[in-house]
């Protein structure tokens, strides 16, 4: 078995700590289940199925994807981005001057 996997196209909402909310993307939908397309040339044809998260930004194109492939769509909230809590929503800048040690704190146990 082979995975493809893509993320959602670049939200048009830069800055901000947006997680879980639905953020416009910079591309439609048709555009980015397009691009996917044309990133899977030949291999289209071995796709058995199109996995997503519930966000707008992820559902819509993959839905397109998958009527275009003629192959089901499930949605997972597995596969969801991270929640930020009381962060959601909030402008980066605005965390690092209302909330600095916590976000530095949080920042330094990712990965590099």
């Amino acid at each position: 078995m082979r995975l493809f996997a893509a993320r959602h196209a670049r939200v048009a909402s830069t800055g901000l700590c947006y997680g879980r909310q639905d953020v416009p993307t910079l591309i439609d939908d048709e555009e980015a289940a397009g691009r996917i397309l044309q990133e899977l040339g030949e291999d289209r044809c071995h796709v058995s199925a199109v996995w997503s998260s519930p966000a707008k930004r992820c559902r819509l194109p993959a839905e397109r994807l998958a009527r275009n492939l003629g192959v089901p769509i499930h949605l997972s909230e597995e596969l969801q981005e991270i929640h930020y809590g009381a962060w959601e929503g909030q402008p980066w800048e605005t965390l690092e001057r209302d909330d600095g040690q916590r976000l530095k704190r949080w920042m330094d146990v990712l990965p590099d």
